[in-house]
């Protein structure tokens, strides 16, 4: 129990008292914050993770296809080759 100025006992907190317990409970709230945001945060990349892996698997899939168009555009130029033909004398 503490004495107010004119000496009389007094049931109420002191206003120090009041500061550190406010300031306390704002160190809590502002970690609670932190942990908060840095789940959002995780949750964020990993679904950037996903999106990456998606545009990485598209870029495969085009260079696969790229790869076979070259491919078959070689073989249609070398089945569509002119055989010489021997000149007659």
């Amino acid at each position: 129990m503490q004495c107010s100025k004119d000496g009389t006992p007094s049931i109420l907190p002191s206003p120090e008292f009041l500061q550190r317990f406010a300031n306390c409970s704002n160190e809590v709230l502002d970690r609670r914050l932190r942990q908060t945001e840095l789940a959002a945060n995780l949750l964020v990349a990993l679904s950037l993770h996903h999106q990456l892996q998606h545009i990485e698997l598209l870029l495969g899939q085009a260079e696969a296809i790229a790869d076979n168009l070259i491919l078959d555009a070689l073989a249609l130029i070398e089945r569509t080759k002119v055989c010489p033909v021997p000149r007659r004398r």
